[in-house]
C-alpha cells in the first residue's frame, strides 16, 4: 500500500474533529447529572467504534452516540444511580472512621474501606464500557464489571492512576486549571476514553455468550439504520 501523507493528515484531522464532537456530546448529555451513566456508556461506544475503524472512514459520531444513549439509557442510569448511592455510603464510612480515636480497629477499618473503594472505582470503570459493548441485564452488568475489576486489577489500577494523575495535573496551579478547563471542554474526555478503550479492546475480545452477548458491528449498524 502506497504511503500518502495527505491521506494521513486528513484521517488525523477527521479523527480530531470526531473527538471534539464526541466530547461536546458527552458534556451536554451529562449536564442533568442523572444521565452521566448513559453519557459515559455512549462515550465508550463511539470510542471503541473509532478504534475498530482501521480504514480511516468517517463515522457518524452524533448518530452512533445517540443510538447507544437510547439503547442503554435505563440500565446505564440504574448503574449510575447505584454508584452514587454506594459512593455516598463509602464517603460517610470514611468520615466516621476518620472521626474515631486512633486504634488498631481504626487502622483495620481504613484498610478494609480503602480496598472496597478501590474495587468500587475499578468496577465502575469497567461497567459502562462493557455495557456499550455487550448486551447485558442490570445485574449481569454489575457482576461482570466486578469480575473484570478483580481479574484485571493491575490494568484497572493503572487506568485509575491515569485519571487521578490527569486531575492532579489539572489542579496544580492557576495556569494548569485554566489550561485544563480548555482541554477537558474541547477533547479531554474523549481523548481519555480513547486511551482507555484501547486497553479494554483486548480484554473484551474473549467475552460473549449468555447474558453478555456481543454487540457485533453488523448488528449495531443494522440497529442504527432501523432505529432499533
Amino acid at each position: 500500500m502506497k504511503y500518502n501523507p495527505e491521506s494521513l493528515v486528513q484521517i488525523l484531522l477527521t479523527r480530531f474533529a470526531d473527538m471534539m464532537i464526541l466530547n461536546m456530546l458527552f458534556l451536554v448529555t451529562s449536564l442533568p447529572v442523572v444521565t452521566i451513566g448513559a453519557a459515559w456508556t455512549s462515550l465508550y461506544y463511539v470510542a471503541l467504534k473509532i478504534l475498530q475503524d482501521d480504514k480511516g472512514e468517517a463515522i457518524s459520531v452524533i448518530k452512533s452516540y445517540f443510538h447507544s444513549f437510547r439503547q442503554n439509557f435505563l440500565i446505564a442510569t440504574g448503574i449510575w444511580i447505584l454508584a452514587l448511592l454506594l459512593g455516598g455510603v463509602l464517603f460517610l464510612d470514611i468520615r466516621i472512621i476518620n472521626s474515631m480515636e486512633m486504634s488498631g480497629l481504626q487502622v483495620i477499618l481504613r484498610i478494609a474501606v480503602g480496598a472496597v473503594v478501590l474495587l468500587f472505582l475499578a468496577a465502575l470503570q469497567f461497567s459502562f464500557p462493557m455495557l456499550s459493548r455487550f448486551r447485558m441485564s442490570f445485574l449481569s452488568a454489575i457482576k461482570n464489571a466486578v469480575l473484570m475489576a478483580i481479574g484485571h486489577f493491575p490494568r484497572a489500577f493503572l487506568m485509575l492512576g491515569l485519571t487521578a494523575g490527569l486531575v492532579w495535573i489539572t489542579l496544580l496551579n492557576k495556569y494548569t486549571i485554566y489550561t485544563g478547563i480548555f482541554v477537558w471542554m474541547t477533547f479531554g474526555f474523549s481523548a481519555v476514553a480513547l486511551i482507555k478503550a484501547k486497553q479494554f479492546l483486548p480484554l473484551f475480545a474473549g467475552i460473549g455468550g449468555g447474558n453478555t452477548g456481543k454487540k457485533s458491528g453488523e448488528e449495531t449498524e443494522e440497529e442504527e439504520k432501523t432505529g432499533g
